[in-house]
Formats: C-alpha cells, sequence, structure tokens
C-alpha cells in the first residue's frame, strides 16, 4: 500500500516536471526570434591590399556577419571599384574615399551620387615608396609608376611626393601588378613607385639599389580617410541592410582593434605572411583605425583640395552632402 502511495506520488511529480518543461519550451519558441535568411551583400574593394580583405574576412569568419543576417560576396578590385558601385555590380564600396570623392564632386545634381556612411580608417596603411633615390635625394623623383592614370594611386603617389617636397612634379606612368613596378623600376623607367603590402616591402629591400620608405613616415599630418560608400539611392531606399552593413563593418573593426594577437595570427595564417610580415601589417593597420567611426567633413578637407587639383575639378560642392552618419552612429550603440 505504502509502495502505491510512493509510486502515484512520483507519478505526479514527474507529470508535473514534463508540464513545467513543455510549457517553457514552448513559452521559450514564442519568444525567440524567427531566424533571418541571410541576405547577399556585394562589395567591392582593392584587393592588393590585405587591410580590406582582413576587414571582410574577419566579418565573416568570426560570424558578425551571419549574425547580422549577411552574406558578404566579395569583389576584388578589378577595375575602379567606383565604376563597379555606380553601375549597380556592387551594393558598397570598401575603400578609401579618394576616387569617390572624385566622382561626387564632379557629378551632376541629378546624378544618383555617392555618400561616404561609414569612417573605417584615417589613412591607407602598409604602403611604401620605393626608389633608386637615398633619403637626402627623393627631392630628384622626376617618373612615378602608378597603376591607372587618373585613379586613386596616382592620387597618394601625389601626397607622398608632395609632402617630401612641394616641387617635385613627376611624369606618371602607367604600371600594372607589383612585380612589374618593380620590374620598371630596376630598368629605370620609372623612379619610385609605392606598394601595397609588408610581403611586397621585404622582396623590395632584397633588390640592390633600391630604398624602400613606409609612406606614412611622409604623410603624418595629412588625411585620406577610407571606410564604406554607398550610392545615395542605396542609403534611402535600403537603409535596413545598410545598417546591418555598416554594423557588420564596425564590429570586425573592433575585433580587430582589441585582439592583437589573435588578429596576427589570423593575417599569417590567410594571407601566407610570415609572423614578422604578419605582425608589421597589424600594427599599421591599427594605428590607422578611424579614431571615430562616425564620418567627418573636417577629414576630407585636404584630400579633396588634392583631389581637385589632379582631376583638374572646379567644383563649389559642399562635402557635407558627401556624408551620411545616422548607419555609423547607430552601430556605435
Amino acid at each position: 500500500m505504502l509502495k502505491n502511495k510512493y509510486f502515484i506520488l512520483g507519478l505526479i511529480v514527474l507529470v508535473g516536471v514534463a508540464g513545467a518543461a513543455l510549457f517553457y519550451v514552448n513559452n521559450l519558441k514564442k519568444t525567440e526570434k524567427p531566424k533571418v535568411a541571410e541576405e547577399k551583400v556585394k562589395v567591392a574593394y582593392v584587393g592588393s591590399i590585405v587591410d580590406y580583405d582582413l576587414l571582410l574576412d574577419i566579418a565573416t569568419e568570426k560570424k558578425f556577419a551571419s549574425e547580422n543576417s549577411l552574406a558578404i560576396e566579395k569583389m576584388p578590385q578589378v577595375k575602379d571599384s567606383t565604376d563597379i558601385l555606380i553601375t549597380k555590380n556592387s551594393d558598397y564600396i570598401l575603400n578609401t574615399t579618394t576616387n569617390v570623392l572624385s566622382y561626387y564632386l564632379g557629378a551632376k545634381d541629378n546624378q544618383d551620387n555617392v555618400q561616404w556612411i561609414a569612417a573605417v580608417t584615417d589613412n591607407i596603411s602598409n604602403q611604401f615608396l620605393v626608389t633608386k633615390y637615398s633619403k637626402d635625394d627623393l627631392s630628384k623623383i622626376k617618373t612615378a609608376g602608378v597603376k591607372r592614370i587618373g585613379g586613386a594611386g596616382q592620387v597618394y603617389m601625389a601626397a607622398v611626393l608632395g609632402k617630401i617636397d612641394s616641387k617635385i612634379q613627376p611624369k606618371y606612368i602607367s604600371t600594372n601588378d607589383e612585380p612589374t613596378k618593380l620590374q620598371l623600376l630596376q630598368k629605370g623607367n620609372v623612379d619610385a613607385v609605392i606598394i601595397s603590402s609588408t610581403q611586397s616591402r621585404d622582396e623590395a629591400a632584397k633588390i640592390s639599389g633600391l630604398y624602400v620608405y613606409d609612406c606614412n613616415d611622409f604623410l603624418k599630418d595629412f588625411k585620406i580617410p577610407g571606410g564604406v560608400m554607398a550610392l545615395s539611392s542605396t542609403v534611402k531606399d535600403r537603409p535596413e541592410l545598410s545598417e546591418r552593413f555598416v554594423k557588420t563593418i564596425y564590429q570586425s573593426s573592433q575585433y580587430i582593434k582589441n585582439n592583437k594577437a589573435d588578429t596576427i595570427k589570423f593575417i599569417q595564417s590567410h594571407y601566407s605572411l610570415t609572423e614578422s610580415q604578419a605582425a608589421d601589417s597589424y600594427n599599421s593597420l591599427r594605428g590607422s583605425l578611424a579614431s571615430s567611426y562616425v564620418p567627418n567633413a573636417e577629414n576630407l578637407q585636404e584630400i579633396s583640395a588634392l583631389v581637385k587639383s589632379v582631376f583638374s575639378l572646379d567644383s563649389k560642392k559642399d562635402l557635407s552632402g558627401f556624408i551620411y552618419t545616422n548607419f555609423a552612429e547607430k552601430a556605435k550603440k
């Protein structure tokens, strides 16, 4: 009789626990947010620079993109990324502001223009001037090799050489990849080129008769900001997507900023660099990350003047129209 009582009591307890568990699971399902399908976002960027690769790869590998219901499709630059954007073959650009700013300043008022929606870097990192001239003779540079005449590389070269000596007015010669640049330099076809990785830096340093300089040593007080840019129509018509993408890149940049050792290992393993090359790449990028993620017209003053000079633009456009801050402000909250 006593055993039956204990059996019945145990059964009641078991049923009660099962009921409570079922109630909890049902309520949990009700409160859980339904999983949103990942939306593909196409991003054009400079594929020859580890920094932009890194921001996008970290966003994917560390799940920041998927947490924001995004699947990033990387589009390494095969032509000018601004062209890719304005022809609507990409959703966003992750790059310096140089070419996009040139398009904004030269565009007609009724055109679908471009806007800078997140400030990721204050300057370009991992850029190295290679030349046959020692530091005391840099003002002798007469010819410079750049990837594309009228492109961002020419503006950057002009910024570097202008800071060395404002009297330097080189003839620009179009080059292709980094090995070609160094070959032209060795043959004497050009006096100076800029290369874009610590790996290329170390290869150039092994070549007799060439000198290698970190470009940021010349550009300490000159800002060439970079970050996320989009068409004005994308900002207006797809605000929810833009907000999620800007947040994703912010999370990626913060991870890089706050996780030095892990990021260096990531760079080394993903981009086939030595440990010292990966560490140098990280330190250069870490030093160039924007002091504020929110775009600021004040940071564009010098590069805007240089872009107008290089591209012969007589534009009176207010730079405030180039900037949209809402997404970046929300990402930081």
